[in-house]
Order: structure tokens, then C-alpha cells, then sequence
């Protein structure tokens, strides 16, 4: 029999052991309610800060990445619209034969900060007639999106971009001003 009733007070007792610990916290609990109530107003409060941290992280990187993107596109839509007066300008120059005027505009023009390089090609044959960088003369072009560019192209080519405007006469193709500006 004691093998009986021993195997009846150890499943016993196992219970209380179980329950000892969330008895305590009970009794705890009871003994100081103020605590107790501080400490679950701050376990609540940090839940809620940190669920609200987390949340307003991805809502900035949301805008920041938003903003980032709209800044670029208006970047470039103000880059080609620089392009585009430049090319005016080269166009003006080039109707009336003036090769040393242009040759000018490109030094300056080169200058103006984030300008890298430009080149005029010629658009029968794709050779650069005059370009800043004196290694780039009478070498062919060979890319097909700006050889046959109608209108101003863009071409992203990592750090740079590289804008190929046509300088358009009164009936042909005068020339193909291409511009490489830093991003």
C-alpha cells in the first residue's frame, strides 16, 4: 500500500510545484498593487513605443526612398532641358559654319561644373568632329540609340549620364551633340 499512496502524493505535489511559481506572482501581485500596476503601465508603454518606432521607420523609408526617386527624375528632366538650350545655341553656331564658336561654347560649357565631355558627331558617317577631349576626334560612334536619336536621348551609364541631342537644319541632320554630365 505505501507504493500505492506514494505515487498519490508525488502526483500531488507536482501540481503545487507547478503552481508555486504563478502563486507568488499572485500573492506578489496582491501585496503590492501599486507596483504591480506601475510595472504592467510600463510593459504596456513600451510595447506601444516600440510598435510605434518600428512602424514610423518603414514610413520614412517609404518617403525617403519616394523623395529620393522624385529628385532624380526632376534632376534629369532639368538636365535635359540644359541640354536642349546648349544644343540651340550649337545650332545657331553651326548654320552659319562657325566651327571655332562651337569649339568655344564646348570649352565653356565644360566648365560650368558637372560636365564631363562633350562631342559633336557627324551624323552620316558617326565620326566626332569636335569633342573636349582631343583623344575622342575623328573616332566613330557606333552606339545605334544615339546615331539615329530624333530627339534628346538619355543614356544612364552608371556615375554618368550621357545626353545625345540632334542639331536639326532647315531639311538634314547638322550634327549630333552628345553631353556626359555626373549624376
Amino acid at each position: 500500500m505505501n507504493n500505492d499512496s506514494r505515487p498519490a502524493i508525488q502526483s500531488e505535489a507536482e501540481p503545487e510545484r507547478k503552481s508555486s511559481g504563478f502563486t507568488r506572482f499572485l500573492n506578489f501581485v496582491k501585496r503590492n498593487p501599486t507596483l504591480s500596476t506601475l510595472l504592467i503601465a510600463v510593459i504596456i508603454i513600451l510595447g506601444i513605443w516600440g510598435f510605434m518606432s518600428i512602424k514610423s521607420n518603414r514610413t520614412v523609408r517609404k518617403y525617403e526612398s519616394a523623395i529620393t526617386e522624385q529628385r532624380d527624375s526632376l534632376n534629369s528632366y532639368h538636365l535635359k532641358n540644359n541640354v536642349r538650350i546648349f544644343t540651340w545655341a550649337v545650332r545657331s553656331e553651326l548654320t552659319r559654319g562657325n566651327m571655332e564658336q562651337v569649339e568655344q561654347f564646348f570649352v565653356n560649357y565644360l566648365q560650368t561644373g558637372r560636365v564631363v565631355r562633350v562631342m559633336l558627331i557627324d551624323p552620316n558617317d558617326g565620326t566626332v568632329i569636335i569633342s573636349t577631349n582631343k583623344k575622342d576626334i575623328e573616332t566613330k560612334v557606333t552606339d545605334s540609340a544615339i546615331l539615329t536619336a530624333t530627339s534628346i536621348v538619355q543614356v544612364d551609364m552608371g556615375t554618368n549620364y550621357k545626353f545625345a541631342n540632334p542639331v536639326m537644319g532647315l531639311d538634314k541632320k547638322l550634327g549630333i551633340v552628345v553631353v556626359e554630365i555626373e549624376k
